[in-house]
């Protein structure tokens, strides 16, 4: 039983390393400029982290109700249907 739960953190780990991943992805993508390009490369990722850090980590002070997150997490889900990405040329 224990072995499962490693496994579990292991693979919820590997998949916020994902997420900031492909933040990072789309705004590479969505970046117009070589200036906003790298910027938002940066700077979705770490706002992604900061975020998580304070109100979502299971050992923050400040951590969200659970119900609070799930909506929090629809809302962010919606949103980021809405945004299309233009391809680079």
């Amino acid at each position: 039983m224990q072995i499962i739960k490693y496994i579990l953190k292991l693979l919820a780990f590997l998949l916020e390393l994902i997420m900031f991943g492909a933040l990072g992805y789309y705004g590479y993508k969505a970046g117009k400029s070589p200036f906003t390009t790298f910027s938002l490369l940066i700077l979705l990722p770490l706002l992604a982290i900061t975020l998580r850090a304070i109100s979502a980590a299971p050992k923050s002070d400040y951590r969200l109700q659970p119900n609070i997150r799930i909506a929090f997490g629809q809302y962010v889900k919606k949103l980021n249907t809405k945004v299309p990405i233009e391809a680079k040329k």
